[in-house]
């Protein structure tokens, strides 16, 4: 199930952030032979449309041509004063840290997510995939404790809107982000 956030950004711009996994495989250690997880952002100068995520988003050109439809999972939620850290939620565990935390930019959200990459470098299609990323980020702009499910979207707030000049996949962003839209997946 695809599944990927939607950054609401000042200025009614968005950002799509979403997980795949890249075609490079390691070569060595523990995850030899896995493939290596990759986010990629996608800026647009406007709100985001569910007709952009398929345009826009790989996975969701993808899904399309399997017959998903992109559906709001996850209600759209104001944005926190800072990005939390990687937490997986559970029944004794919200799904947020206050530490480290991340300055509620897009530059914050890279660095986020370089983090998180750094702790599941491979992608694991049932378990470190882009649902993981995507409830992970929600959960930490919004510092909600959702659970990973399948058929989820999430979507993001607009403190991040200064920060993107164009689309990027490892520019230099600091826009601010202001509310997640929701969690995005497949329509039953």
């Amino acid at each position: 199930m695809p599944r990927l956030a939607v950054l609401g950004l000042e200025g009614q711009k968005s950002a799509i952030v979403e997980q795949s996994g890249s075609e490079y495989e390691f070569n060595n250690g523990d995850h030899k032979g896995e493939n290596r997880a990759a986010v990629e952002c996608h800026f647009l100068n406007n709100r985001a449309t569910m007709d952009d995520l398929t345009e826009k988003s790989w996975l969701f050109k993808t899904a399309k041509n399997e017959s998903y439809t992109p559906a709001l999972q996850q209600p759209t939620k104001t944005a926190a004063e800072y990005i939390g850290g990687y937490n997986s939620a559970g029944v004794m565990a919200k799904g947020w840290k206050e530490d480290p935390n991340y300055t509620m930019t897009l530059a914050g959200l890279k660095q986020w997510s370089q983090d998180f990459l750094k702790e599941f470098p491979a992608y694991r299609a049932t378990s470190w995939n882009c649902q993981k990323y995507s409830v992970g980020v929600y959960n930490a702009v919004t510092h909600s404790d959702k659970w990973e499910k399948q058929a989820i979207i999430s979507g993001i707030g607009r403190p991040f809107e200064n920060l993107f000049s164009g689309s990027s996949r490892s520019s230099n962003i600091s826009n601010n982000i202001n509310e997640i839209v929701g969690d995005v997946g497949k329509k039953k």
